[in-house]
């Protein structure tokens, strides 16, 4: 998906297939009380034939039972990142943050500085309810994103 974003916008069944895809691959993930911390387009591959989007590389993936998680010192620059992942007190909204980053980046063929997504998904040709969700998904307070991955599913399953 990294390469694929650099030659910008991706067509919008592409972003509704793949935006559904990543965030079931996150539900199963969340059901199982692992946290994926660490998603970005260079994580993500297309698979070839079937166009389905694949996440891979787990290494920062945590356990939410409160066991010991790999130090975040070492951790790269990450836009994709949530502000709150670095932190220990870092729970599910975090992956819903990056996965609107990602998607927003493959709607508008650029990732936008963080905190100037708002105006851009305003200007998105996307529905009210999805240009909400988007701008909830990908709020710098992890009190305001959806509260589980769910939510965002349902509101992928009505985009129209």
């Amino acid at each position: 998906l990294g390469d694929r974003l650099q030659a910008g916008a991706c067509e919008i069944e592409s972003v509704k297939k793949w935006g559904r895809q990543l965030a079931e691959a996150l539900q199963a993930m969340h059901n199982q009380d692992i946290l994926r911390r660490e998603l970005s387009p260079q994580t993500v591959l297309i698979e070839e034939q079937s166009g389905d989007a694949v996440l891979t590389e787990f290494e920062l993936a945590k356990l939410l039972d409160g066991s010991p998680t790999v130090s975040q010192d070492d951790w790269p620059v990450d836009p994709y990142r949530a502000p709150e992942a670095i932190s220990g007190k870092v729970g599910t909204r975090a992956d819903i943050y990056s996965w609107a980053r990602i998607v927003v980046h493959m709607l508008l063929g650029e990732l936008p500085e963080k905190g100037k997504e708002k105006s851009r998904i305003a200007k998105a040709e996307l529905s009210d309810e999805m240009k909400s969700m988007l701008t909830k998904c990908v709020s710098a307070s992890w009190r305001s994103r959806p509260s589980d991955i769910n939510k965002v599913l349902s509101a992928l399953q009505a985009w129209k």
